[in-house]
Parts: C-alpha cells; sequence; structure tokens
C-alpha cells in the first residue's frame, strides 16, 4: 500500500514535470521542478511529511530532494538544528 502510494506521488510529479515544460513561458522562467518562488517566498527548504507515508522530505526553493528520513507513518514533522528529525505518531 505504501510502495503504491509513493509510485503514485512519483508518477504525479513526473507528469506535473512534464506539463510544465510543455508551456511557453519567458527565456527568463523556470520550467522545471515543483517550487513556488515568488515574492514573499522564504529562502531556505521546505520539510513535508505526507501523513500516511513512512518518509519525510526536504526539498530545497526549485524542488530538488536534500535529504529524506525513514520516519515511520505519522503526523507533524520537526527538523532540529542538529538536523535530526521528530516526528509524532499515533
Amino acid at each position: 500500500m505504501i510502495r503504491t502510494y509513493r509510485l503514485l506521488i512519483l508518477a504525479c510529479i513526473v507528469a506535473l514535470t512534464v506539463y510544465a515544460t510543455s508551456i511557453p513561458t519567458q527565456a527568463n522562467e523556470q520550467t522545471v521542478g515543483l517550487f513556488l518562488n515568488e515574492e514573499g517566498s522564504f529562502d531556505g527548504y521546505t520539510l513535508f511529511a505526507p501523513i500516511r507515508d513512512e518518509t519525510a522530505f526536504l526539498i530545497d526553493n526549485d524542488g530538488r530532494l536534500v535529504n529524506s528520513w525513514d520516519t515511520g507513518i505519522g503526523f507533524s514533522a520537526y527538523l532540529l538544528d542538529d538536523g535530526s528529525l521528530i516526528r509524532s505518531s499515533s
């Protein structure tokens, strides 16, 4: 089940990337990656941990994977200053 969920997420990412690269854009716009890097966006990283997934992900503003942690299924995830990850579980 979890493997199927991960494959579905990967398929969506690939489909969005293919779609984004097919849209005509100005020469200075990025066309690849998962990101929203507009005025007002914070510099840095985004940590997300899907509720039904056993992995937490850290990505940069260009959507590139920086790190991932196998955490077990849980809820909130918190990144500590030393790089450790805390994730609550039920």
